[in-house]
């Protein structure tokens, strides 16, 4: 398995050296699940915030759909990170147009945070048929790090002098 995956990989930043390393893998993990299995298309309808909560989601969609419109959370939006690229597969007479995402805070937001997400949409066009849509999480929301507060830590107040507590919590 080990030998097909770096195959893979060497055919594909072979054929497209110009892209970005991992623009190249993406385009690779993509393909390996879209020309070799049978993958499930499934309605807009069933997408929803799952998507970028978990690294590694993905959905195939029947419909293509705007960046505008895909699920957010409270405060931000997704927005293209890096130009756009597209790869042409002639034997299979595809176009795969490509796009990193990222979530950005939006206008007028109280959010103090912007999640750290990653997210691809990769736009797929075979010869006369209708473009499908793949979205790929690479780094969903239950990836973060959990960093406590200081104020998370306010019970050992009582383990310590007062002098000490009140320079850490006043």
């Amino acid at each position: 398995q080990n030998k097909q995956d770096l195959f893979k990989t060497m055919v594909i930043r072979t054929l497209y050296p110009e892209l970005p390393r991992e623009f190249n893998n993406t385009i690779l993990n993509f393909t390996s699940l879209f020309f070799s299995s049978n993958i499930q298309v499934e309605k807009p309808s069933c997408l929803n915030d799952s998507i970028w909560k978990t690294s590694g989601s993905s959905i195939l969609l029947s419909d293509v759909i705007a960046v505008k419109d895909l699920p957010t959370g409270f405060g931000w939006k997704w927005n293209q990170s890096k130009t756009r690229k597209s790869v042409y597969f002639a034997q299979q007479d595809t176009r795969i147009d490509i796009m990193k995402l990222a979530a950005r805070k939006k206008p007028k937001s109280t959010l103090k945070e912007i999640p750290s997400l990653k997210m691809w949409r990769l736009i797929v066009t075979r010869k006369y048929q209708k473009p499908i849509m793949w979205l790929h999480c690479e780094k969903g929301e239950k990836d973060k790090e959990y960093i406590p507060s200081i104020e998370e830590y306010r019970f050992l107040s009582e383990f310590m002098s007062d002098s000490i507590a009140s320079e850490i919590w006043n």
